[in-house]
């Protein structure tokens, strides 16, 4: 299924649109965007900031984080998520929360090892025929 939901994803985005969606959010400092970079050239990058709800309080939301696949468990990922939190925590945040697919189990390992825990919170999303399930983790800070 998550193959599928990667594909449906991609259909729906075209390279004009999430340049036009990253410049949007670089631009108007809608989120922070850190990236990792190996020879000059980008192989991973964090997306987090303060939902919309929520400015100018202690909560923070980790909206996405992408590596290649080449990049897979060295690292970087950790690396990645290490200095967000670190930026977070400058920032007083007191609890950071994200959405995974609930059959992305390799994202789900990976931010449990990060010290995230299922809050029971679920977001259901029909994408063409199928129901696609988002899983909330949330972790509490100082």
């Amino acid at each position: 299924i998550l193959a599928i939901y990667i594909d449906l994803a991609l259909a729906q985005h075209t390279i004009e649109k999430r340049v036009d969606m990253w410049q949007r959010i670089i631009g108007r400092e809608l989120a922070q965007v850190l990236v990792a970079v190996e020879n000059n050239q980008i192989v991973g990058f964090i997306c987090f900031g303060q939902p919309k709800n929520y400015k100018n309080t202690q909560f923070y939301e980790l909206s996405s984080i992408y590596l290649k696949p080449s990049h897979f468990n060295l690292g970087v990922g950790s690396q990645l998520y290490a200095e967000c939190e670190k930026i977070m925590t400058l920032a007083k945040a007191k609890r950071i929360t994200l959405w995974v697919l609930d059959g992305n189990q390799q994202a789900l390992n990976f931010y449990q090892k990060m010290g995230f825990v299922a809050t029971g919170e679920i977001n259901k999303e029909r994408a063409d025929d199928i129901v696609l399930q988002d899983l909330q983790l949330a972790k509490q800070l100082c």
